[in-house]
């Protein structure tokens, strides 16, 4: 149970017992009040023992409720300038790929056109090298690079000793070698042996906020754990796409270089100088539906060519999904008011028959 919840329930028992010490004011006789107080004042132990349940309740209560967790700080990584992926550099790039057709290079340049991407995207260290491979040396560099500097600015804004560290948690969508990148944070700055790690792959874009959420779920929990370092990355030098198939080749040209480092912890001394505090979170599954579960998805093409594959029906599967998932967490964060603004338009709109529809809460 989060704090602002708690925090209601307080406020509502508080009006509970006000409205049921006037209850009892208002209805017993004065007679059977004094007697009441009588036998409370006469039978010590009974008063005793009402004392001491009191105040074991409330101990447990204060006791037993999860801690508050707060995003102490965070930093992104930028490449150096001569990483950047400019339109033209991209462009040259492809070009010097002899796998490609004209018919396939002009399906990736409306792809890049459409997607967004400005001239100041950051692109792997394989593509700025004569060669052009995509190895697994490369992929490593990508990563390294991201990780190392990334995690050296946190370190720097928050002051935490990486000795204090008690959880590293690692996500990363495709890319997982042996030993794993957790392991490869341990070992790059020694941290202590009873550090715990975590190691999430294959979750796509989403494994960020999956991350931070069990970073919570660690935290709020347990009073021996403070600090958990979380990193978020990805490394798209292996799964470059150098076939003809289409949605496999849309990763080639909306995905670019990025990682960020976040320290999360539920020590209240960091309260004060904290970015944020973690309310409440929520996860949702949907890898039951097919569509679901292949609209990201990585496979070989009928040539052999590895790559992930973007599907039609990934931006109709996300919105149902995020749909969903607003149904279930609104009503958690959403406040008393708004909700029950909410329950009356839908009660009005029925009952008035009419084609109106409800109002919609402000998220």
């Amino acid at each position: 149970m989060k704090l602002q919840v708690n925090i209601q329930i307080l406020q509502l028992s508080f009006l509970a017992l006000l409205f049921f010490t006037l209850l009892l004011n208002t209805t017993l006789s004065s007679a059977t009040y004094v007697a009441t107080l009588g036998l409370l004042s006469a039978n010590l132990h009974l008063s005793l023992s009402c004392t001491i349940c009191a105040f074991i309740s409330i101990f447990y209560y204060f006791y037993t409720r999860p801690r508050q967790v707060f995003l102490l700080n965070y930093a992104c990584y930028k490449p150096p300038p001569h990483r950047k992926c400019s339109y033209q550099v991209a462009e040259n790039f492809v070009r010097r790929n002899v796998h490609f057709t004209e018919k396939t290079l002009d399906f990736m340049r409306n792809i890049y056109l459409k997607s967004g991407l400005g001239d100041e995207t950051y692109g792997p260290p394989f593509i700025f090298e004569k060669e052009g491979v995509p190895t697994l040396n490369y992929a490593m560099q990508e990563a390294e690079e991201g990780i190392f500097s990334s995690i050296d600015a946190l370190l720097s804004k928050t002051l935490i000793d990486p000795e204090s560290i008690d959880i590293v948690i690692v996500t990363s969508g495709s890319f997982s070698p042996t030993p794993s990148l957790s392991s490869l944070i341990v070992n790059h700055y020694k941290l202590k042996p009873e550090v715990k790690t975590y190691n999430l792959s294959g979750m796509g874009c989403g494994s960020g906020v999956i991350s931070l959420d069990l970073a919570a779920k660690l935290l709020s929990g347990s009073r021996k754990v403070q600090n958990v370092l979380v990193v978020i990355t990805e490394s798209i030098t292996l799964n470059w796409y150098s076939g003809d198939n289409r949605p496999m080749l849309v990763t080639n040209c909306i995905f670019r270089v990025g990682c960020a480092a976040s320290m999360i912890t539920n020590d209240p001394s960091h309260r004060r100088i904290a970015k944020m505090e973690l309310v409440d979170s929520l996860r949702t599954h949907h890898g039951a539906d097919d569509s679901a579960y292949k609209a990201a998805f990585q496979e070989e093409d009928d040539k052999g060519n590895n790559g992930i594959s973007l599907t039609k029906d990934l931006i109709r599967v996300a919105a149902m999904n995020l749909r969903e998932h607003i149904k279930i967490f609104a009503p958690r964060v959403l406040p008393l008011s708004q909700i029950v603004h909410y329950a009356y338009s839908v009660v009005a709109a029925k009952m008035a028959g009419d084609e109106s529809k409800p109002c919609r809460p402000r998220l």
